[in-house]
């Protein structure tokens, strides 16, 4: 007698920024067809214990799409100063998943998210066929190596086991979080905003920041990057696609326009004796566009005016209760 299984799509690190959002718009656009199962942290990725769970849940679901967004990572200079421990957990992380995979999922697409730290730091907009082992970026060489791996791993596993494997490259992501804790994320945008907010509301004379203003980064309004996600699942057949904007912004320019958009009239000051990471971060985006039918369309200004109100509303309503 053979047992029905229902479809489903599993997210790996579901409780992270990027997973969270993504995980509440499948929830949103795909819970009538599919099962959504969401993974946290206590589905430990790093031992193989966990295995007993997947094999449990294959028993029951036909897994359709696993999103792999699990990574053992912090913000700020938590990379550089952790080097071997980044490596070494995220190592086994995706080695297990694609275990994972191949032993009881063997049928469906794997999506992994990485880092736009596999290209090495240049004043050129990176494309997908410019991927560096050896990247200079302040120690992060490591635990980009450790993202450049999933590669290594679909080409592996897509040869001798026949999986269906693809990932994406995420420049900074920002934006409101599905969580009411959005100002104690580790993504760079979401804790500068909180500084202007609270400089504002403490009649702070000054704000200080990280490095010289100079840096510039491509910048990717979180709901722009789940559509690429999901576009990625629905269309992606190469091993390897950028996700971005194509344009940069410095951080100076970033922090006059928070200022502007939170009535922040103080001053503004950088401390180039912090960690201030490369100079410079950008993707071309022309294959997303091509081949996974997906550009952005949220412009910089109105994704930060969607921080700003979803901080400024969270505040509101921790000081009612």
């Amino acid at each position: 007698m053979t047992t029905f299984k229902r479809e489903g799509i599993i997210v790996t690190g579901a409780t992270g920024y990027i997973g969270s959002s993504l995980t509440m718009r499948l929830k949103k656009q795909f819970s009538e067809r599919f099962d959504i199962i969401a993974l946290s942290s206590k589905n430990d990725l790093r031992v193989t214990t966990t295995f007993d769970f997947f094999k449990s849940l294959s028993d029951t679901i036909e897994v359709k799409y696993i999103f792999h967004l699990a990574a053992s990572v912090r913000g700020g200079e938590w990379l550089a100063k952790n080097p071997a421990k980044a490596w070494y957990d995220n190592t086994l992380i995706n080695a297990n998943i694609f275990e994972i995979v191949r032993l009881y999922f063997p049928k469906a697409k794997i999506i992994s998210t990485l880092s736009y730290s596999i290209y090495a730091p240049s004043e050129f907009t990176r494309r997908e066929t410019e991927i560096s082992f050896q990247t200079s970026e302040d120690n992060l060489s490591a635990y980009a190596n450790s993202k450049i791996a999933i590669i290594a791993a679909q080409d592996a596993y897509s040869s001798q086991y026949n999986l269906e494997c693809c990932s994406v490259v995420l420049p900074t992501v920002y934006g409101p979080s599905c969580s009411s804790k959005i100002e104690d994320t580790a993504q760079a945008v979401n804790v500068i905003c909180k500084k202007f907010i609270n400089a504002v509301k403490l009649s702070a004379p000054q704000v200080h920041l990280w490095g010289n203003g100079k840096q510039e980064r491509d910048l990717l309004f979180i709901d722009d990057a789940i559509d690429g996600i999901i576009c990625s699942a629905l269309h992606q057949h190469s091993s390897l696609v950028n996700i971005g904007t194509g344009n940069v912004t410095t951080i100076g320019k970033l922090a006059n326009i928070l200022a502007s958009l939170t009535g922040y009239n103080g001053k503004i000051v950088f401390d180039e004796n912090e960690y201030q990471g490369p100079q410079r971060r950008s993707l071309n985006i022309q294959k997303a566009k091509e081949e996974l039918y997906w550009q952005p369309k949220t412009q910089l200004k109105d994704g930060l005016r969607a921080i700003v109100n979803t901080i400024k509303k969270f505040h509101a309503i921790a000081q009612t209760k």
